[in-house]
């Protein structure tokens, strides 16, 4: 007698992959910006703008534990409260800041 609790079959052409989701949850007073965004508003490049963010407290920073090659894909989420923080401390520094 056959048993009725088999493995599901999986046909080789439509192959599908276990996706795992990740649920961030954020204080809905931070709004993220992109680094697209801030670099545009603060006239730098996206360069400047990751070099900037990148290790600053509050900044999120999503990477993709698959690597498609050689090169690290990763995402910054710029909450308001860092951007803040980073030119209020420009400023003090006497950087010239050209935002819009």
């Amino acid at each position: 007698m056959k048993s009725e609790n088999h493995p599901p079959k999986i046909d080789s052409k439509r192959r599908t992959r276990n996706k795992k989701r990740l649920h961030i949850v954020f204080p809905l007073d931070d709004t993220l910006f992109t680094v697209h965004q801030v670099a545009s508003a603060m006239r730098l490049s996206e360069h400047e703008i990751r070099r900037m963010f990148e290790n600053e407290p509050g900044v999120v920073l999503v990477t993709d534990a698959r690597r498609r090659g050689s090169r690290l894909y990763r995402t910054l989420g710029i909450p308001l409260r860092a951007w803040g923080r980073v030119v209020r401390r420009l400023r003090k520094s006497g950087v010239p800041l050209h935002l819009r």
